[in-house]
């Protein structure tokens, strides 16, 4: 004979991992996971990942990737060491820098790679040179 034992909001917590799991908050009702592989948490559930899906084709093969949130617009920008490019949801624009109509490349290599920040919700890019 087996026993069953029920869990209820399996996921109303979710999943904290920089915490030792005996201080995890929680107590017989509700509780966090110390650790998961493949789910997510949705709505107090635990959800199976489905896995990685193509989200756009870049114009190049990107060096960085940055994910910007303006308003309800979503945008991925991204970095060749040379140039940089922005996707709408839609489109693959070049944003690199101009002068006279004509990319002034950047100077990005292996040991001076992009990174970003935001100031104020203003994303910034830097790659050291």
């Amino acid at each position: 004979m087996s026993n069953i034992t029920e869990f209820n909001n399996v996921g109303a917590i979710g999943f904290i991992k920089d915490t030792p799991p005996e201080k995890l908050p929680g107590n017989a009702e509700i509780f966090a996971w110390s650790d998961v592989n493949n789910v997510r948490m949705v709505n107090g559930d635990v959800e199976k990942s489905l896995g990685y899906s193509t989200i756009f084709t870049p114009s190049v093969a990107p060096w960085f990737i940055n994910y910007v949130k303006s308003g309800q617009n979503n945008y991925y920008v991204y970095f060749s060491n040379a140039k940089a490019y922005v996707y709408d949801g839609t489109t693959n624009y070049n944003i690199t820098r101009q002068t006279a109509g004509v990319d002034v490349d950047y100077t990005a290599d292996s040991d001076y790679m992009w990174d970003a920040t935001s100031l104020n919700n203003i994303p910034v890019y830097n790659n050291r040179n």
